[in-house]
């Protein structure tokens, strides 16, 4: 995981750490956008996404800019990463550390 997150261009079949996190960033958008609209309408509503850690890897990269063994060691066969959309910004909760996720400029479905 390190070794791509450091060193993806050595890996030039693969999407780099920065696209996943854009991907995951659109989704995030796009979940975001449909809770507001709905959040009045009922009760909580909850998301359950289950990826590969290479995502998670990605998406903490992009918002600390430090490596998994920075972040505590490796990523974990799922090992959660929260982002709670109830704010007016996602935010990502991992290894007891809280970021704000940026989706401003995220394309939009």
């Amino acid at each position: 995981m390190d070794e791509w997150l450091g060193n993806h261009q050595a890996y030039p079949k693969t999407r780099s750490p920065r696209q996943i996190s854009a991907d995951i960033k659109v989704l995030v958008a796009n979940a975001h956008a449909l809770e507001k609209r709905i959040q009045s309408a009922g009760p909580k509503i909850v998301y359950i996404w289950v990826t590969h850690e290479t995502a998670a890897g990605a998406v903490m990269n992009e918002l600390t800019g430090k490596n998994t063994e920075q972040l505590g060691g490796p990523i974990g066969h799922l090992e959660p990463l929260k982002i709670s959309l109830d704010g007016d910004d996602p935010v990502v909760t991992f290894r007891g550390e809280t970021h704000t996720l940026t989706v401003d400029g995220a394309k939009m479905f």
